[in-house]
């Protein structure tokens, strides 16, 4: 395992993914991983580009450093790299193949090319710099004989962006360590509240527009508590909506709270044992069509009721399992829909029994480590 990788919280599939490797007897394992400590700051756009350019030197440092002791170990079977590959592969791709390893599998997890460009928008798609980032990532990726990445959405996204072989990408979940949890069992009646959570990065992939618009479509009376966890660039967004019902309409009535920043799992392991809803991403982009992100994850392995938009990602997830009813769906953007939704459940928290219990349920059989253990270890061996 070699790599250069973010030793956070808020990225657990590199973290449980390496330490399954570790722990499974069926390897040897020699690990050379630096870990790149990191925050990009959204306070204003000169605070984003000095800790985006210090980011991005550190990460050339030490995949440098990274990619030597790849060569150095090129004896061995395999070599994994985990997310962030592109910039270590990058620089392996000048490195003469005899000096390789025999086999490479990295893990993209994020596409830099696809969130810059196509998701997010920061950058014209047909100009010089995004052909630079394509060009850059096709060529890191090309090098691996496999490429994992979450979704079969984004195997055929990635393959097709880049200009790459689809069966170079395998679709495998998310490695999270959330199958440790064990959640509490879901009263509906422990208060006469509906109490809704949103966690992640305020980021239009969310779609926090979406629910901020159906929050504002709400009656104020409404006994509805509603709690949002995170920063990013639409944070003006939720502050201009903290601000409009932050103070709630009649006593008892809808309020809202916000807890800028990253909150630790733990905290929000607690904070979800206490909820009746959470909102998964609503947003309308492309990506949002392909992804299962990460706090569904979390949701389900807490056991908690989700809402979250009707993607093919979320039908994939699913697989036309008829027994099941693991989340709540509504149409990508639909804010009408999402408050349509949140005045129904006021009046109906028992609805939210079974699928809360499904949500748990479809996340051990599909989502938790030992789900996809034999299927990484067909992948690292080549024969997936």
């Amino acid at each position: 395992m070699a790599g250069c990788h973010r030793a956070t919280d808020a990225y657990p599939n590199v973290k449980f993914r390496l330490r399954a490797l570790r722990a499974d007897r069926r390897y040897t394992v020699r690990s050379v991983c630096h870990a790149a400590g990191y925050e990009i700051r959204y306070d204003s756009w000169v605070g984003r580009a000095v800790s985006a350019v210090g980011t991005g030197i550190r990460l050339l440092v030490r995949s440098f450093l990274v990619c030597a002791a790849i060569v150095r170990h090129r004896d061995l079977a395999l070599s994994y790299v985990p997310y962030p590959a592109v910039p270590v592969l990058w620089i392996l791709s000048f490195v003469p193949r005899a000096l390789r390893p025999r086999r490479i599998v990295a893990d993209a997890f994020i596409s830099l090319y696809d969130t810059i460009v196509f998701d997010r928008g920061l950058v014209g798609r047909g100009s010089p710099l995004a052909g630079a980032l394509r060009r850059i990532e096709a060529r890191a990726l090309g090098q691996a004989d496999l490429v994992i990445v979450d979704t079969v959405q984004n195997a055929v996204h990635y393959s097709t962006i880049l200009d790459l072989p689809r069966a170079r990408f395998l679709p495998l979940p998310l490695s999270t360590g959330f199958e440790r949890i064990r959640p509490s069992v879901y009263d509906p009646g422990r208060t006469a509240r509906l109490r809704i959570v949103y966690v992640g990065t305020m980021v239009p992939l969310h779609g926090v527009d979406v629910l901020c618009d159906a929050l504002g479509q709400l009656d104020r009376a409404l006994p509805i508590d509603v709690e949002l966890y995170g920063d990013g660039q639409c944070a003006q967004r939720v502050a201009a909506l903290v601000e409009s019902l932050g103070g709630g309409g009649p006593e008892g009535g809808l309020s809202v709270r916000w807890q800028r920043g990253w909150c630790p799992p733990r905290d929000l392991i607690r904070i979800l044992g206490d909820a009746d809803l959470c909102i998964g991403i609503l947003g309308t982009s492309a990506k949002a069509m392909r992804v299962w992100p990460y706090k569904n994850y979390l949701y389900m392995a807490c056991g908690r009721a989700l809402v979250t938009a009707r993607t093919p990602a979320s039908r994939a997830l699913l697989g036309g399992r008829a027994d099941l009813s693991p989340f709540l769906e509504v149409d990508p953007g639909d804010a009408t829909g999402l408050a349509a939704l949140f005045e129904r459940l006021v009046l109906d928290k028992p609805s939210l029994l079974r699928v809360a219990r499904d949500a748990r349920s479809l996340f051990d059989e599909a989502l938790s480590a030992t789900a996809i253990a034999d299927r990484l270890d067909a992948a690292l061996r080549g024969t997936a």
